[in-house]
């Protein structure tokens, strides 16, 4: 299992400028790099999580109105990618069916977004007190994929920026990072 989950999609999202946050986080660190990457949420693009068991998701099984979305992909077992047709802060997913939805991220200056999976991946030193670490911030640790990696769910997942760079910054820990799926247009 890599470090780094990436998907590659033929898919080129714009994003004018009132579809983008001014809110909220700003940076995230990249891997064990101490530089921060800043970052905006677009609000057009956002990744969900199916609730298990549901299969098939359409405008209608979320409990949106067809006209409100242009595009919806599965872009693996855990995350579906839905797009509207405007940016929309709040959307009212069907919670029969959709566990959590995350507005896709804008990295540093790209118009591309990436969907964040409410997974982290932690590489530990060896203070490292992985116990702890989810207690205090609501984790559900998943699998210790090599010697010190560790994979973690964040309860809230839309929390899962704002504690990955918690954990980075404060906790004793090599590095932490979200989970990210990456859209990239081919040429």
């Amino acid at each position: 299992m890599s470090f780094f989950f990436i998907s590659i999609m033929i898919l080129c999202i714009y994003c004018r400028k009132e579809e983008v946050s001014d809110f909220g986080p700003r940076t995230y660190y990249w891997g064990d790099v101490e530089k921060k990457v800043p970052v905006r949420y677009t609000y057009k693009v956002w990744a969900v999580k199916l609730q298990p068991g549901v299969n098939e998701v359409t405008a209608a099984t979320l409990g949106i109105d067809p006209k409100q979305i242009e595009a919806i992909v599965r872009i693996s077992e855990k995350i579906t990618r839905v797009e509207f047709t405007k940016a929309i802060r709040e959307p009212a997913f069907n919670p029969e069916v959709i566990q959590f939805g995350i507005p896709a991220l804008l990295l540093d200056q790209s118009v591309h977004p990436v969907l964040m999976t409410g997974y982290v991946s932690l590489m530990s030193d060896k203070d490292t007190d992985i116990e702890a670490i989810c207690k205090k911030y609501d984790l559900i640790l998943k699998s210790k994929l090599s010697d010190g990696l560790y994979y973690l769910e964040v309860k809230d997942a839309r929390n899962t920026l704002e504690t990955a760079n918690k954990i980075h910054e404060t906790e004793s820990v090599q590095w932490c990072v979200p989970e990210f799926y990456a859209l990239y247009q081919t040429m």
